[in-house]
């Protein structure tokens, strides 16, 4: 698997948390994209999940994969609702 690949995997299940595809997010237009939240519980059983499955599919430290996943999820993941 790919880094692009990986990435790709690993955002479309937080869209999916949100009941998006990602050939969906990817179709939005940037403001409807920002109006789109998961909430702080989501977020952080998706990031859990995430670095999990990065640092086994990479074979990566967890230091590594918790790195690597915080920047994808900056650069492409979903607005958390802390409310």
């Amino acid at each position: 698997m790919t880094n692009k690949e990986l990435a790709f995997h690993i955002l479309e299940q937080q869209y999916k948390l949100a009941g998006l595809t990602m050939e969906q997010a990817l179709l939005l237009s940037p403001d409807e994209f920002d109006n789109i939240k998961i909430t702080e519980q989501q977020s952080r059983e998706w990031y859990i999940w995430a670095v999990d499955f990065v640092s086994k599919k990479k074979r990566w430290t967890k230091k590594t994969a918790r790195k690597e996943v915080g920047m994808v999820d900056l650069m492409a993941g979903l607005i958390v609702n802390y409310d």
